[in-house]
């Protein structure tokens, strides 16, 4: 997004507004748009990992802001210091069951507070050669992290780091348009060097859940030994997984989740490392995956947060306070009114929206009768 002109002042709202019109997490103010800032922020900040990997689990139904939820716990990680990613899973295309895909899909929004870059794992490599100093841990078990960091120096040292960097970051990020093997091959060619460089998650279909799980470990320590405090993924809908996964999908499933087990509980020889995985779901499942998520959460010493619904006074709250973006958006002058509110409230009782479409629909249709009485200015839309 480009840069606001600085005879601008409204600009940081408009885009905050603009999200909220389009059903997004506005980013920019979340702590404004997020009703129970003070309370969630605590549970947040109190389960960031310092020293050994945790799981979390955010359970909430549909409409009680659970991608909102997850949206803030990423914004305030990278305040924290930390390097942060998320996926979102459908029990389809893009599910645990899948490590290969899975870890690309994080990889693919890899980022911190400071920087958003095309190829953050090579990144990554680059700050803890430069942190030369770091003893952050032993790679006891992440030998693809020292392989890397060995490559990576070596190109450094060549001046040829530019040539290969796109490369190694799709191997490094498990993108399928680039082999490993093909990448070792030509590297060793190219240098003449003996080098190493690995996949993302193994080829094995049965070596794929432990892979991913020291794929995710490696770069949490990369992250740490790079000068970040940890790494923090967010995966979002894990109901999906119970409901639209084969018999043998949600076996594959079930190795993940316990490839991940092992490693939290302590039952593999792995580096601890702050690494925080938190599963969005409703959490009304029986099934295997979100029984089993509850034990991974215990066995991490996590913990759960459980949303709910927002009550009508929260909605005209959250209605105050886009009323008053609204203002500092278009520069407006009337004061808030909350009769406005009201009538949405009274539009979306005739309606009869279900519990879990309140809320998004309170926002589009009081957006839209603000948009009706006082603007926005044709020059400003």
């Amino acid at each position: 997004m480009p840069a606001p002109p600085l005879s601008d002042p409204g600009f940081e709202a408009r885009c905050s507004l603009e999200a909220l019109r389009f059903g997004l997490v506005p980013h920019r103010h979340i702590e404004q748009f997020t009703l129970g800032y003070e309370q969630l922020s605590k549970w947040i900040n109190s389960s960031f990992p310092v020293l050994e990997p945790r799981v979390h689990k955010v359970i909430g139904a549909y409409g009680t802001g659970k991608s909102h939820t997850m949206s803030a716990i990423r914004t305030l990680a990278k305040r924290e210091g930390y390097m942060v990613a998320h996926v979102e899973v459908n029990g389809e295309g893009m599910t645990l069951s899948d490590p290969a895909k899975l870890i690309h899909a994080i990889y693919s929004t890899l980022h911190s507070q400071e920087e958003e870059t095309e190829y953050p794992l090579v990144g990554l490599l680059e700050k803890v050669i430069q942190n030369s100093t770091s003893s952050y841990l032993p790679l006891s078990g992440l030998r693809a992290v020292d392989a890397h960091l060995g490559v990576v120096s070596m190109l450094q040292h060549a001046g040829t780091l530019d040539i290969w960097t796109e490369q190694l970051e799709a191997v490094f990020s498990g993108s399928d348009e680039v082999s490993a093997t093909d990448l070792d091959r030509e590297l060793r060619k190219q240098t003449r060097a003996s080098v190493q460089v690995f996949p993302a998650v193994p080829r094995s279909l049965l070596d794929r859940p432990n892979g991913l799980v020291e794929s995710l470990l490696g770069t949490a320590w990369l992250a740490k030994a790079a000068g970040y405090k940890g790494l923090i993924i967010t995966i979002d809908e894990f109901e999906t997984e119970n409901k639209h996964l084969t018999k043998a999908q949600k076996q594959k499933l079930m190795l993940t989740l316990r490839a991940i087990e092992c490693y939290v509980s302590g039952q593999r020889n792995l580096p601890k490392v702050p690494l925080a995985l938190y599963f969005g779901t409703v959490g009304d499942s029986m099934d295997g995956g979100d029984v089993y998520l509850n034990d991974l959460v215990e066995a991490s010493g996590g913990s759960a947060l459980e949303l709910r619904f927002f009550q009508k006074e929260e909605r005209l709250e959250l209605a105050n306070r886009i009323y008053r973006f609204y203002q500092e958006a278009y520069q407006l002058q009337r004061p808030y009114d909350p009769n406005v509110a009201d009538r949405v409230h009274t539009l979306l009782d005739g309606r009869g929206y279900v519990e879990s479409e309140l809320l998004r629909q309170f926002i589009k249709w009081y957006m839209a009768f603000l948009d009706v009485l006082y603007g926005p200015p044709k020059e400003m839309a």
